[in-house]
């Protein structure tokens, strides 16, 4: 299977991207940092794998309705098929195979190769990026996973087989000799004992076991009684407080029948006879016997009042509304619920258990806690339901009480009306009585009369008519209502002793019944105690491995005499060995990349570890070996076991990302051979790579080398003709001008000045922007400035967060393109402050204060933002002020709008992102300009350098002129070209935002080195380029070897060496010669002649000086 074409669809960063046109054999796809070389793996691991590992990485997006996924057009040699795969939100990935072949079996079969695919296999040894292309291990473990052979195996000849089966023949038939009676004696004896062993300990584990049984049985039986008696005391118990409440309520709602007393009329002994017609004042006093009968009752009344009020307190506390008791019933009728599944579980728990077949130990313990598990549910579920029961018996209880209460209060109000109407009735009976008699009577009651004081009264009432109360006749027998009240009385006492003696032996059997039944369940919980009990298995299996030991001594002791005989010495030097294939191919491989160094593979199974043999035979663990050569013996390795599961029917295409990049040129170049020979017969391998070194490489052993989008690289017929551009060294006669007419082919566009940017530009240039921004950007359609300012960060086809990028980042970038189109004479250093510190329009910039930017500055030098601290703002001589902010609204105050500014935009040339460089940085090269650096690339910097006219920076000292020189290096100059700085040195002060000489100038030492946080570059090495770069941008013609004396003699400053004579200068050279720092200087040619520092002084009187504009 290989592959012809990839399309990829909404994965990771890319949309609608097409790999066209793959080839068999190599195939090198160059792509830089950032291009989408491992989206492009995780792509091809997920169709042939599925999308579940992309899916968490965050390749595919989360949201919208797009079909994230794609294919892979293949060919074999029979047919030609597309696989496609794609992600369904919430769904399984859906896999398509689609062919234009008649055959309609061929979709199923691809279908079940792709099927039997193992997802470790594809990341460990057919699609594999840098770090898993180099682990052994892993292969090893995948090998040894599918049955892969890597040892060499011995095999008995023919010949020797048939005497091996005579020999067998002989020994079967041969007498069995007597085994050592002393070895056997031992072993029986030893047999004997374990089996008493065993007896013993199976009769304990029976009688265990039974009596673990009775006891079980009791148990349960006790908890049967005891349930039972439970619930008849409390049925009882029930009935008991039903009788109760019938009697209490029939005791204090019946109405009260009053006795009407016998009133008798005594008058006083007189021997006058009366004067007037007397009144019968029996009346009287049969009114005072009734009040007096009705005050009694009114006691009994408050007696019978005050104890259902303490009855009711004692229920307080309860449910208080009918609300409440149906909470109460709902709860009941849950846990009924409850109750009723945990026994249909058990129920299905018996009848797993009565199954014929024996359960094994462990489901007995699993049955055993699910019963237990039930039981306790049940247990609790029941607790529930008592308890709502209680609460209703309460709630019951206390309505009938206060139903009671409520009785007794309307037969108190009823006799308080009684009495005040036989008050009434009296008081009309004494007035009527006094006016008979014609003098005022005092007829008092016994409370008036004991209350009473007075003299006069006691001799009036002596002589007046009295009323008094006859006694109540002696009734022969009780009244019948009192003796029935007093009859209900002793029964209510009766029922209320009883219901609590109900009430203690129903609470005595509950609390019985709960020991029981915790005493039940530690017992059974000895079931899983019994279960671990191992003991007999263990001497049974003791006792097997004896026996089978004494059968192995018995057979051992027949054959070994004829297996000593004839297998040994024939089997020792005419067995034939045969070699793995993995390992041979493995082993011819690794020869041939390294040369003969290191001769082949050899496997170790004890320590499952793959060893290296070097020329000298010696074994080398792959530890010891360097990485170069580690990477070699990895991909030998890889290619045998790539060529073995070919063999076994697994074809697919090698995928590299990011190889070889620890090897010198010489191993990769074995390397690309390698690789080269193993693609022949029609098989592929992809190799990606950011390296130009290696496209390179490849390209000379005639591999073409295809880039990716995204990529730098050029082609190599495009890098010839810009190599036969570039300008000559300085004893060449070009004129400056025709140079960068040529170097303006290979650079951007251009806005027209005084403007930074112009909309129809592309989005590259913006400062803030790198290249995997851009392409990110560019998956929502956004190629130009002015598409990105016209873009809503709320409205896009793709989600901003599938992109990591947020809404407030956009709106920065976007913020940061309309100044840099909008506002004149700004530069994006500028921009990007002023973006930082919140000014995100022209309009807003030309309504602020200077004074407000500069505080706002100040403070966001030591802050951190969506640009991280505005570092570059400690510099002394960029330091904001007031007066740099005044000109910044005094720009944007004369602003166009970006309708203008797509109107004015044209598409003029410019050699980079500022302005073109100056003649002078190629035409005085130094003759050995060969061994320079080339510039880094361009990536992502948080800023760039200032983008006026550096050559203001350059002003000539008064009274001297410098038509006629030129300088090495100028403040434009990249940082590269200064000696000393090498391609890494660069790439990591590009990195930091140094990328011209003039940052590099003007940023402090200690920081810089600070920041590329590197021991090598101390605050002495940054020194010493800083002081190199400044004699070769001062001093005109001045050689960087010359410079490189100067700095290793002392001599940093231009006045320094005008204030030395030519002498003076001389001696210091060769006092310094053997000095360390001359030592440390790595281009200090030979020692100059006095005729040589007497030039660079005269060199020094046409020097330049650099200012700040």
């Amino acid at each position: 299977m290989n592959f012809r074409r990839i399309s990829i669809d909404h994965f990771g960063a890319f949309d609608n991207f097409q790999i066209e046109q793959l080839s068999d054999g190599l195939n090198v796809l160059h792509g830089s940092n950032g291009s989408g070389k491992s989206t492009v793996l995780e792509f091809l691991r997920g169709v042939m794998c599925g999308f579940d590992r992309s899916r968490k990485q965050h390749f595919l997006p989360t949201t919208g309705g797009h079909s994230a996924g794609g294919g892979i057009q293949c060919t074999q040699p029979e047919f030609n098929f597309s696989i496609t795969r794609r992600s369904r939100p919430g769904h399984r990935d859906t896999l398509a195979i689609t062919t234009q072949s008649n055959d309609e079996s061929i979709p199923s079969r691809v279908r079940s190769q792709i099927a039997k695919l193992d997802e470790d296999l594809i990341r460990t040894i057919f699609f594999v990026s840098g770090h898993e292309a180099h682990s052994i291990p892993e292969m090893l473990r995948i090998a040894k996973r599918d049955g892969i052979s890597l040892v060499h195996r011995s095999t008995t000849p023919a010949w020797l087989a048939e005497r091996i089966e005579t020999v067998d023949l002989f020994r079967n038939a041969a007498a069995d000799p007597v085994p050592g009676q002393a070895e056997l004696e031992q072993l029986t004896r030893r047999k004997k004992k374990l089996r008493e062993q065993i007896d013993s300990l199976s009769q304990s584990q029976k009688g265990r076991d039974r009596d673990w049984s009775q006891k079980l049985d009791r148990l349960q039986t006790r908890i049967r009684t005891l349930r039972d008696r439970s619930n008849w005391t409390l049925t009882e118990l029930e009935r008991c407080q039903i009788d109760l409440s019938e009697l209490q309520l029939r005791l204090w709602s019946q109405k009260k029948q009053l006795a009407k007393p016998r009133l008798t009329h005594k008058t006083p002994q007189s021997s006058e006879p009366p004067k007037s017609k007397t009144i019968d004042s029996r009346a009287i006093g049969s009114i005072d016997r009734e009040i007096a009968n009705a005050q009694r009752v009114l006691k009994d009344l408050a007696r019978s009042r005050y104890e259902l009020s303490v009855l009711v307190a004692d229920l307080s506390g309860g449910p208080s509304d009918q609300e409440a008791m149906t909470a109460t019933f709902e709860q009941q009728r849950i846990g009924i619920s409850r109750i009723e599944q945990e026994v249909h579980q058990m129920i299905d728990q018996i009848d797993s258990i009565n199954q014929p077949t024996e359960l094994p130990a462990s489901q007995r313990r699993s049955s055993t806690e699910e019963f237990q598990r039930s039981l306790t549910t049940i247990q609790d579920q029941l607790a529930v339901i008592c308890r709502g029961l209680g609460q209703q018996q309460d709630f019951t209880q206390r309505s009938t009480l206060l139903k009671q209460r409520k009785g007794v209060d309307r037969c108190e109000r009823q006799l308080v009306r009684q009495i005040r109407r036989l008050q009434k009735e009296r008081e009309v009976l004494v007035s009527q009585l006094t006016k008979q008699h014609g003098e005022h009577k005092q007829l008092l009651t016994e409370n008036e009369a004991r209350r009473c004081e007075c003299v006069h009264h006691g001799v009036e009432n002596s002589k007046a008519v009295r009323v008094e109360q006859a006694p109540l006749p002696q009734p022969t027998s009780r009244d019948h209502s009192h003796e029935q009240r007093q009859q209900t009385l002793k029964l209510e006492a009766q029922l209320i002793a009883r219901k609590r003696k109900l009430q203690t032996s129903w609470w005595s059997l509950v609390e019985e019944l709960c020991h029981c039944r915790q005493e039940l369940a530690d017992h059974q919980a000895l079931t899983h105690d019994y279960a671990n009990d191992r003991r007999i298995q263990i001497l049974k299996q003791e006792y097997n491995e004896l026996e089978q030991k004494r059968s192995d001594a018995l057979e051992q002791s027949q054959s070994l005499i004829i297996l000593q005989s004839v297998l040994q010495r024939t089997q020792e030097y005419l067995d034939q060995e045969v070699t793995c294939p993995v390992i041979a191919e493995a082993s011819e491989l690794l020869n041939k990349m390294t040369d003969g160094r290191h001769t082949g593979f050899q496997y170790c199974e004890k320590t499952n570890q793959l060893n290296v043999t070097n020329e000298s035979g010696d074994l080398l663990p792959l530890a010891a070996l360097s990485r170069g050569t580690n990477e070699q013996a990895s991909l030998s390795f890889r290619l045998a076991l790539w060529n073995e599961y070919s063999r076994r029917g697994v074809e697919l295409p090698l995928v590299f990302d990011e190889c070889l990049s620890d090897s010198d040129d010489d191993r990769v170049l074995a390397c690309v051979d390698a690789l080269i020979d193993s693609c022949s017969e029609n098989r592929q391998i992809l190799f990606f790579t950011c390296q130009d070194r290696l496209s390179e490489l490849f390209e000379q052993r005639g591999t073409s080398v295809r880039t990716l989008p995204g990529s730098n690289r050029t082609p190599q017929v495009a890098r010839i003709r810009q190599q036969a551009a570039i300008p000559l060294p300085s004893e060449s006669r070009i004129p400056a001008a025709s140079l960068h007419e040529d170097s303006q082919i290979i650079h951007s566009l251009q806005a027209r000045e005084p403007f930074w940017l112009a909309p129809d530009q592309s989005i590259g240039v913006l400062p803030s922007l790198g290249e995997q921004m851009v392409r990110r950007l560019g998956a929502l359609g956004v190629r130009t400035i002015g598409d990105l300012i016209g873009l809503d960060p709320e409205i896009t086809e793709m989600p901003l967060d599938s992109l990591q990028i947020s809404a407030a980042t956009l709106r920065n970038w976007q913020a940061e393109a309309r100044l840099l189109c909008c506002v004149p004479n700004l530069t994006g250093r500028d921009a990007q402050t002023l973006v930082a510190i919140g000014v995100l329009s022209p309009s807003e910039l030309s309504q602020a204060d200077a004074g407000d930017l500069v505080r706002r500055m100040e403070r966001a030098h030591s802050g951190s933002g969506e640009y991280g601290p505005l570092e570059w703002l400690s510099s002394e001589l960029i330091r904001p002020n007031q007066k740099l902010c005044h000109s910044w609204i005094q720009f944007a105050r004369s602003s166009r709008t970006m309708r203008q500014a797509r109107g004015e935009s044209n598409n003029e040339l410019r050699t980079d992102r500022s302005h073109p460089l100056p003649a002078s940085h190629f035409s005085h090269r130094p003759a050995d300009s060969d061994s320079e650096f080339p510039a880094p690339p361009k990536g992502n910097i948080s800023w760039e350098p200032d983008r006026f006219a550096l050559d203001s920076l350059v002003t000539a000292q008064p009274g001297r002129s410098r038509a006629n020189y030129r300088f090495l290096l100028s403040p434009d100059s990249l940082v590269s070209e200064t000696p000393g700085i090498g391609q890494r040195a660069a790439e990591r002060l590009h990195r930091i935002g140094l990328t011209t000489v003039f940052d590099l100038l003007h940023r402090d030492a200690r920081e810089i080195s600070r920041r590329l946080s590197r021991p090598r570059y101390t605050v002495e090495v940054v020194e010493r380029w800083q002081q190199l770069a400044t004699l070769l941008c001062r001093i005109p013609e001045l050689r960087a070897a010359h410079a490189e004396i100067l700095v290793a003699c002392g001599v940093t400053q231009v006045e320094t060496l005008l204030r030395l004579t030519p002498q003076q200068l001389l001696d210091s050279i060769r006092e310094h010669a053997s000095s360390p720092s001359w030592q440390r200087s790595p281009k200090v040619g030979p020692l100059p002649s006095l005729e040589d520092v007497t030039q660079w002084i005269a060199l020094a009187r046409h020097s330049r000086e650099l200012r700040a504009a």
